[in-house]
């Protein structure tokens, strides 16, 4: 059945009425399960999949969900891949596929693949979760080694629900919308990390030189420009959830929070829905276009001020 339900890793609260005791423990998956242990429990949220191995994968195996058109919507795997230099990465917040010799099963929540997430911490960051899947046909694609295996399904609607497909359709592709905008808000707030980083790295090597003032004054112009982008992407002095109450919200949490606000209902986004998605995206896009003007013009400047003072990259 497909209508809406509570999604894993959201809080809940229970007004008016007692929270049954329950326990918590962590899964071979890398995430958490909840047991009631006065209350009945409700069976996982989700398609689930299951697959035998008849011996442990030597190689990570890998799970892809890919809806009616063939397109893969959403990856998972049983650890993450090594980077190129050849160091296994941290988690990256995923479920895992568990790779136990004989019966295994993983639960597909309907979830799209989230957003691209900052890659540091500081300030205020939202969830970066991907729109839930509209009912109908997709695919379950499972890979180990040099084998694959594919098995179709289907997610059908609540029978108790009028809305339509078309509803649905128009549902998740706002979410997208949304998910994708996210994504170029948050790879915009890397690049201006790392930029940051950078001249502020040219500040402290160049203390000692003659160069250190020139250095210092443009380090200092350039990272006012990219602080001012950032402050209007995220809630840069949110340290806690309380600041999030104490501090306005900015663009990063506006967008997130219609994505939460679009997936609470069974129907298609409102007018109202619509429209707000568009004005913050153009208020994202003009912070976008404001970093490439900083990128095209302030970075090139400053750069010419490293290479006229000829400090050293190296020192000892």
């Amino acid at each position: 059945g497909f209508g809406h339900a509570p999604v894993p890793g959201r809080n809940y609260a229970f007004v008016g009425g007692l929270i049954p005791a329950y326990e918590v423990e962590k899964t071979p998956e890398g995430g958490t399960k909840a047991t009631f242990i006065d209350a009945g429990n409700n069976p996982p949220f989700g398609v689930m999949i299951h697959y035998a191995l008849t011996e442990e994968p030597k190689e990570p195996i890998k799970l892809e969900i890919l809806d009616r058109d063939g397109a893969v919507i959403h990856e998972f795997a049983s650890k993450p891949a090594p980077a190129s230099d050849g160091i296994e990465p941290e988690g990256d917040g995923q479920p895992k596929l568990p790779t136990a010799v004989g019966l295994n099963r993983f639960v597909w929540d309907l979830h799209y693949a989230d957003a691209e997430k900052i890659t540091s911490k500081g300030g205020d960051q939202p969830g970066v979760g991907g729109p839930i899947a509209a009912p109908g046909d997709y695919q379950a694609r499972l890979t180990v080694g040099d084998e694959s295996f594919s098995q179709p399904f289907t997610v059908v609607t609540d029978p108790r629900l009028a809305t339509t497909a078309e509803d649905f359709a128009a549902q998740t592709a706002l979410g997208l919308q949304i998910r994708d905008k996210h994504s170029e808000l948050n790879r915009a707030v890397n690049r201006i990390r790392a930029l940051r980083e950078q001249a502020n790295g040219w500040v402290t090597r160049a203390k000692d030189s003659s160069a250190a003032e020139a250095i210092k004054s443009g380090a200092k112009a350039l990272v006012e420009k990219l602080d001012a982008i950032e402050g209007e992407l995220l809630q840069v002095r949110a340290k806690s959830s309380q600041d999030t109450l104490n501090y306005p919200v900015k663009l990063n949490t506006k967008l997130a929070s219609l994505g939460y606000a679009l997936e609470m209902s069974d129907t298609a986004p409102t007018a109202q829905m619509i429209e707000l998605y568009d004005n913050l995206a153009e208020l994202i896009d003009s912070q976008i276009a404001a970093l490439e003007s900083v990128l095209n013009e302030d970075v090139p400047a400053f750069n010419a001020i490293v290479q006229q003072a000829n400090v050293p990259a190296v020192s000892g």
